[in-house]
């Protein structure tokens, strides 16, 4: 007769291994970690990428052929959903049931970019991490061009406006930061960073967007506390009515430019800010104003 004895000391269920750790993430809900599997869903979303690559050049050249057709009914099918619809049934309407597998794979690839998104937020890539990618890819020692046929043309300039890229939860990409990230960046490592410190030259150099950031921010808060400074001082040596009421129009409209350049603001929120600050001045001439 086979033994009934419990292997695990007579404990339930509930007190061994995954039940038991579930139980633990249950009590203690902070210690509920899990992997995001940010490689996979980014290696899915690529592999996803390439058959839609693939299917797209596919539908090209049935396009093409369809248009140069002998028939006169499937030169019709680019301008025609239902005569194609009407010929699918007899086997005669390649178009059409590409069509649908490209409807299926698009599906599936935005729902990989949902999942990646969850990770991040969505943006337009800035163009020198574009351009960054696009020299990694042709770069011998790096990517070393593996990528081969209608595949090679994934990231090319074509596409450049057909792009977005997954930032952390906490990048600001704001036209200030694009501009510290692209234009000043590129200049700065056109004179100076491409030169490494064993003299070398690297056109390929990426830098720490992270270190881009902290410096834009540094330059944002520096901005706010000098702009409404200067503008007190302003109005301070500025005795005359008209003069005053002058400077207080240059500065409001600079202070909502600044806001529009250097932060994320939305509209609402500038032209919120800006009648607060615009309020404020108004109440220091009142202030300060003499009969």
């Amino acid at each position: 007769m086979e033994s009934t004895e419990n292997p695990n000391g007579g404990c339930s269920a509930e007190d061994v291994g995954y039940a038991k750790l579930a139980h633990q993430m249950v009590k203690t809900p902070e210690a509920g970690i899990f992997r995001k599997f940010k490689l996979l869903h980014v290696l899915n979303a690529l592999r996803l990428q390439a058959e839609l690559v693939s299917l797209e050049h596919e539908l090209q050249d049935v396009l093409q052929e369809d248009l140069e057709s002998d028939d006169p009914i499937r030169r019709e099918y680019g301008t025609c959903f239902s005569r194609m619809r009407e010929y699918v049934d007899d086997g005669d309407s390649t178009q059409y049931e590409l069509l649908e597998d490209i409807r299926v794979k698009l599906v599936q690839y935005n729902e990989a970019l949902s999942q990646l998104m969850t990770l991040g937020k969505a943006t337009a890539p800035l163009d020198h991490d574009l351009d960054f990618l696009q020299k990694w890819l042709d770069r011998p020692e790096m990517g070393a061009g593996f990528l081969k046929g209608i595949e090679s043309k994934t990231w090319k300039d074509a596409n450049r406006g057909d792009f977005l890229t997954i930032q952390p939860p906490s990048a600001e990409i704001d036209g200030f930061q694009r501009f510290l990230n692209g234009t000043l960046t590129a200049t700065y490592h056109a004179i100076i960073g491409r030169h490494g410190k064993d003299g070398k030259r690297d056109k390929y150099r990426k830098y720490q967007e992270e270190k881009i950031a902290r410096i834009g921010r540094g330059i944002v808060a520096a901005l706010s506390a000098i702009l409404p400074t200067v503008v007190i001082l302003a109005l301070y040596f500025v005795k005359d009515m008209i003069h005053r009421i002058g400077l207080v129009i240059v500065f409001t409209t600079l202070f909502a430019v600044t806001l529009a350049l250097f932060t994320g603001a939305k509209k609402v929120e500038i032209f919120s800010a800006t009648a607060a600050f615009a309020a404020v001045e108004v109440v220091y001439i009142g202030s300060t104003s003499t009969a």
